[in-house]
């Protein structure tokens, strides 16, 4: 008998964390168009996973970790492409710092199902569509960045907030 962990939607996820640094280092490599059509595939698959497992009934606490994980890593390594790209090294640091507080935090969440925020996946939508705009030069992508990294500021801070009231609350 197969694993019930081996389906569909989680080699979709796993298949996300594995083409996320090749995603990076071909926007850092330059290699624009490759890295547009690999992340616009890639990020395709986020849409498909959980409806697969929903309709195939192969829905797995595996499988709700590993999409939470392969949306972080694919936005996150996307992004330090570009920073890379752009010379905003010094942003990575503080990429990595907040990267930091959201794993730490993060495993704890992680520990159960959680509602979404009312922004959650709109938020990931937008990293999405900045990350394309980028990679084509739109001509206002920067302040689309600005204004991603402004909201998606806010969204971390109500999830931490969600996440230290319910531990508080726990104790």
């Amino acid at each position: 008998m197969m694993d019930k962990n081996i389906n569909i939607s989680n080699i979709l996820s796993l298949f996300r964390i594995m083409a996320a640094p090749v995603v990076m280092f071909a926007i850092i490599l330059d290699r624009m168009q490759f890295a547009l059509i690999l992340f616009i595939i890639v990020a395709l698959t986020d849409l498909f996973d959980g409806y697969i497992a929903k309709k195939l009934k192969e829905e797995t606490r595996l499988g709700y970790i590993l999409d939470k994980v392969a949306d972080k890593v694919l936005i996150g390594l996307a992004f330090v492409g570009l920073l890379v790209k752009y010379n905003m090294v010094k942003w990575i640091f503080v990429m990595g710092i907040v990267t930091l507080v959201y794993v730490i935090f993060g495993i704890d969440f992680l520990k159960k199902e959680h509602k979404p925020i009312l922004f959650g996946r709109a938020m990931v939508s937008l990293q999405t569509i900045t990350i394309v705009l980028f990679m084509i030069n739109f001509i206002y992508r920067w302040i689309l960045l600005w204004i991603t990294i402004v909201l998606t500021a806010i969204v971390g801070i109500v999830y931490i907030y969600r996440l230290v009231k319910e531990i508080v609350h726990k104790k």
